[in-house]
């Protein structure tokens, strides 16, 4: 059986209309990213299951690019490719084996489609003080390309903002937080294909 998975972090949603409920696996940001990822792992062998597309809707990680003259100018641009808010741990380079226990999960036909924002961006490597200080690498295609590899999957990501309509009560809103996502499989921006065979980075749809 191959079967569509959402896993959903927290500060995106905590539901998703439009999609399974018996297929969301919702995190919080006080789960480490191994608990995550052997937690999914787990679920999943035991309903005997594969992925036909494990989705990832979390925040990527965007560091602030502004300059003195962007501030006076009220810019609001923001780098990404740093990694992805999953967890207390976040995704990063340095930790993207974990999703090694995943592997066996996926067949030749399936994909792991991350919709982070930003996260297939290729930006300078900077450093962060979360909780120390450490270099923190802006290379987000080689993240994606390494979670292809530790996973054994087809990776999807995008480089540009990903939208997510939310409810709050009775009114729908944009980007402001809330308790219940709208799904939508539609992307935002440029869609690359990272092939964990091939090692290789193409063109997906947009």
């Amino acid at each position: 059986m191959m079967t569509d998975y959402l896993l959903l972090e927290s500060r995106i949603a905590t539901s998703v209309s439009g999609f399974n409920p018996q297929n969301v696996f919702l995190v919080t940001p006080s789960s480490t990213l191994k608990e995550i990822v052997e937690g999914l792992a787990s679920h999943v062998r035991k309903r005997r299951d594969t992925f036909r597309t494990l989705f990832i809707s979390a925040h990527g990680i965007e560091i602030d690019t502004h300059s003195v003259d962007d501030l006076l100018l009220q810019s609001t641009e923001t780098a990404g490719g740093y990694g992805v808010r999953l967890g207390k741990d976040n995704l990063t380079l340095a930790n993207v084996g974990e999703f090694a226990k995943l592997s066996g999960l996926f067949t030749k036909e399936s994909r792991l489609a991350l919709r982070a924002c930003k996260i297939a961006q290729e930006s300078p490597s900077t450093v962060v003080m979360d909780p120390e200080r450490k270099v923190l690498s802006g290379n987000g295609k080689l993240l994606c390309l390494e979670l292809a590899a530790h996973a054994n999957a087809k990776v999807l990501a995008s480089d540009a903002v990903q939208h997510y309509r939310l409810r709050l009560g009775e009114s729908d809103v944009f980007d402001t937080g809330g308790t219940t996502m709208r799904w939508r499989e539609d992307w935002d921006g440029n869609v690359f294909l990272f092939d964990p065979d091939t090692q290789s980075v193409s063109r997906a749809q947009g």
